[in-house]
């Protein structure tokens, strides 16, 4: 139904659903995220990214590392990715101008995956650096550009 301010009010759980799925879907935004890249190795990567599929690939993909994510385990590792952050915090000079996204942001995730995939500490320092070798981060602005 739509609304007087001009916005769309959908109700019941079946039609939410066709709309998040129509609408909503991952390859989508993936698509405009890609968009953003420079052609090359990082847009090539990125396109297979479980978070830019849509089904069937996507349950496909995701049942394949379901369990190295499963609610427990990183319900469990709380404390960990706690600690981890509060850390990365600490190497922040607030003196100083810095990227956030970088510094923290991005970091924090790539430890956490590394963490719970099993990927030893002494390699993710070169694991992230491979990672932002195939698929840099673009920048804020562009992306908010891109996604509007």
């Amino acid at each position: 139904m739509r609304l007087r301010t001009g916005f769309w009010a959908v109700t019941g759980y079946e039609a939410a659903m066709e709309v998040f799925q129509k609408r909503c879907a991952s390859a989508a935004i993936g698509q405009r995220y890609l968009a953003a890249l420079p052609p090359g190795a990082a847009r090539n990567e990125m396109r297979h990214r479980v978070n830019f599929l849509d089904p069937p690939d996507h349950p496909r993909v995701r049942g394949l590392v379901s369990k190295a994510f499963s609610p427990r385990r990183v319900a469990d590792r709380v404390p960990w990715m706690r600690a981890g952050a509060e850390r990365l915090v600490e190497n922040l000079d607030s003196s100083r101008e810095f990227d956030l996204l970088s510094r923290f942001a991005h970091q924090l995730p790539s430890l956490v995956i590394s963490e719970l995939l099993g990927v030893p500490p002494e390699d993710r320092d070169q694991l992230t650096a491979w990672i932002d070798e195939v698929s840099p981060l673009p920048e804020a602005e562009v992306m908010l550009e891109t996604l509007a």
